[in-house]
């Protein structure tokens, strides 16, 4: 970030999603190589939707998928 000039208006949070603050509304999150380790769709979906609340309105969520390791056939199930 620093190399690129992103430090001044880039914040890497480095916990678990309740650790997320949901003010001030994030206007991006990523969430790479994570939900291969969350068992279960259900889990995996209560992920999705609390790091969903705290970004602004039509902002992106920006998801890195191993599809051989995601216990869902569709990944795109869990956003419905």
């Amino acid at each position: 970030m620093r190399e690129n000039g992103f430090q001044d208006r880039t914040k890497v949070l480095l916990g678990t999603v309740d650790d997320v603050p949901a003010v001030p509304p994030l206007d991006a999150a990523t969430l790479f190589g994570v939900l291969h380790h969350v068992p279960g769709d259900e889990a995996k979906r209560t992920i999705l939707c609390a790091l969903a609340v705290c970004l602004k309105p039509g902002a992106p969520l920006i998801l890195a998928l191993r599809r051989d390791r995601v216990s869902v056939a569709q990944p795109s199930r869990l956003l419905s």
